[in-house]
């Protein structure tokens, strides 16, 4: 498997970026998971309309979803154009009205998922988790081989999730509040939240995604630097609370498992690359 980040905001995109959406590849089969704004501008960057063999969706919040309605219209383009003979399947859950309009014409088809069921696809297995949130939302745990991988979708550190995670080799997890404003009613996690959800969980690597626009009562817009430093503060607060390797999910940055094993080229290493390399070189490994 490989895992490609196409976004990494929550709630809106800053500037020539977007929301939630990884790209797995599993053999050459492309996967979306997510599908959020900005998304599909920037799956196009690795893969063509007619690619995809199927889309999960988590929950129906914008950032999550906003981009489904032109990836529809793509769909159709696809097929008619015969960059795809079938409708592209979505798997989203059915807790909502929203579900109707993941079935477009011939285009698309959606069909209902949920915690009592499962999905397999050209090897891969998806099982699902429901998480504590504002709106219903689906964990997905993807399994390929030896090789699996947790991606959270939206959560607050309420979910009981920690079976469902247990021994993944990477978890995915939404990360939206330094420590000082954890808050248990919300329905996001804090980097403390995150932190103990990987260690009791028991998993090999973690990767941090979601990301808020500021913090501590502070807002900023299209400010790189505030934002590196803001996010790398968030990963050494995470470290505090679980051992393993931290990555922070960087658009268009990728990482490569299989059978538990991975590897990155030193050109597609996941941000903060300082904060990688010191982990790796801590527990004798290779970012070759």
């Amino acid at each position: 498997m490989k895992l490609t980040v196409l976004g990494n905001w929550g709630a809106c995109p800053q500037a020539g970026e977007a929301t939630a959406g990884l790209l797995l590849n599993v053999e050459d089969r492309i996967f979306l998971l997510d599908c959020g704004s900005g998304v599909l501008a920037q799956s196009g960057k690795f893969c063509s309309l007619g690619d995809f063999e199927a889309v999960f969706l988590t929950h129906y919040h914008h950032d999550h979803c906003a981009d489904i309605g032109c990836l529809q219209y793509g769909s159709k383009f696809a097929q008619i154009y015969g960059m795809r003979r079938e409708p592209l399947p979505i798997y989203a859950h059915d807790r909502s009205p929203r579900f109707a309009d993941m079935t477009y014409g011939s285009f698309t088809f959606g069909y209902a998922v949920g915690p009592d069921t499962s999905v397999e696809r050209a090897g891969l297995r998806v099982s699902f988790a429901e998480t504590v949130h504002e709106q219903y939302n689906l964990a997905m745990r993807f399994e390929y081989g030896m090789t699996s991988l947790v991606y959270t979708g939206d959560m607050g550190p309420r979910s009981n999730i920690d079976d469902f995670c247990a021994g993944v080799d990477l978890l995915v997890c939404e990360c939206c509040f330094l420590e000082s404003e954890a808050d248990e009613t919300l329905g996001h996690m804090s980097t403390r939240d995150v932190g103990l959800l990987a260690r009791r969980a028991g998993v090999r690597r973690l990767m941090l995604t979601h990301f808020p626009h500021g913090a501590e009562g502070m807002l900023w817009e299209n400010d790189p630097e505030r934002t590196r430093e803001l996010r790398g503060r968030m990963a050494e607060e995470v470290r505090g609370y679980y051992d393993g390797p931290v990555l922070l999910a960087e658009i268009g940055k990728s990482i490569a498992m299989d059978n538990g094993q991975w590897t990155m080229d030193k050109a597609d290493i996941l941000q903060p690359v300082d904060q990688w390399t010191m982990e790796t070189e801590k527990r004798g490994c290779s970012t070759e």
